[in-house]
């Protein structure tokens, strides 16, 4: 098995897994203690759409590369593509992270 096929796999897999937990709205990865009881409500709501963006952006991912990878000569599209839908997904959730932290010191 190529390990761009796995590379797609794993992404599909974790794209569908974000948006179930963004369909769910439950979950460990809802859940904060260092946080106040009432900021929980619009974190929730703002981590179920982080979730959601993600979890579309991942599975479009891959499911464009693994498109782009039957057709040939598309190596350097397929390569800006994953790059660029990845790096987004990264961007969004580190941003998420430190939004989080922030408004745990405060």
């Amino acid at each position: 098995m190529d390990i761009t096929v796995s590379l797609d796999s794993f992404q599909l897999i974790v794209g569908a897994y974000l948006l179930y937990v963004a369909a769910k709205g439950s979950g460990t990865l809802y859940r904060f203690f260092d946080l106040p009881d009432e900021q929980q409500p619009r974190v929730h709501r703002v981590l179920r759409r982080v979730y959601a963006v993600c979890g579309a952006l991942a599975l479009a991912e891959a499911l464009i590369c693994m498109f782009l990878g039957a057709s040939q000569g598309s190596e350097r599209l397929r390569s800006a593509v994953s790059l660029g839908l990845s790096g987004l997904v990264i961007v969004i959730l580190v941003a998420a992270f430190v939004w989080l932290r922030r408004l745990a010191e405060k």
